[in-house]
């Protein structure tokens, strides 16, 4: 009977210890999924310009972001707070938001060589994570140039986008001219008021 009540004993713990493991399993299975993940990169804006980008890539939503961001060595450091960012979701900065500040990369990899970002923010769940992410921007700039690598489609997209929206504007434009040049040409071949019809 003591063996018996020995080998229970195993039984049992060796299933509590399971039931802990797939408890444990299951909760780093669940914050993976709600994980969210910053990182700094650019957005191509033509001719070798480019804007500063943070993005999601992680799979969860970034909640209450409060990072700044670094242009290493010696430049701007701006703080940047946001209340929610989706996965996927993106937002651009100026390089150097000031009124003389360049935007090409040339002038920016002659200065700057790290795009930083250091903060927090929290997941789904309200676990607090850390933000320590980095991109050489000097580095990424010369494999783009050796590559020779053409603008992104995002870019020519939207600069399609826009000539679209330019010429929709130059067409309404014109349309208002002709109605103007016609009610004036009209205006003027009536007779003047109290003039009598012959």
């Amino acid at each position: 009977m003591e063996i018996l009540t020995a080998v229970l004993v195993l039984v049992t713990g060796w299933y509590a210890w399971q039931t802990q493991q797939m408890v444990a399993e299951m909760r780093r299975a669940r914050g993976i999924q709600v994980l969210p993940k910053l990182v700094p990169t650019l957005r191509h804006i033509g001719a070798g310009n480019a804007e500063l980008r943070i993005t999601n890539v992680g799979p969860g939503a970034v909640i209450a972001a409060d990072v700044e961001l670094r242009l290493e060595p010696g430049g701007p450091v701006r703080r940047w707070r946001h209340p929610v960012v989706v996965p996927g979701e993106f937002h651009d900065f100026a390089p150097e938001p000031t009124p003389n500040g360049s935007f090409h990369l040339d002038q920016l990899t002659e200065k700057y060589e790290t795009f930083r970002l250091l903060g927090t923010c929290r997941d789904a769940l309200g676990a607090t994570h850390q933000i320590q992410e980095e991109m050489n921007i000097r580095e990424y700039w010369r494999l783009v140039q050796e590559a020779d690598e053409t603008a992104p489609t995002e870019w020519t997209r939207e600069t399609h986008r826009r000539l679209e929206g330019v010429e929709k504007a130059l067409k309404a434009i014109a349309e208002t001219l002709k109605r103007q040049y016609r009610a004036t040409t009209q205006d003027a071949r009536r007779p003047p008021s109290g003039t009598p019809d012959r």
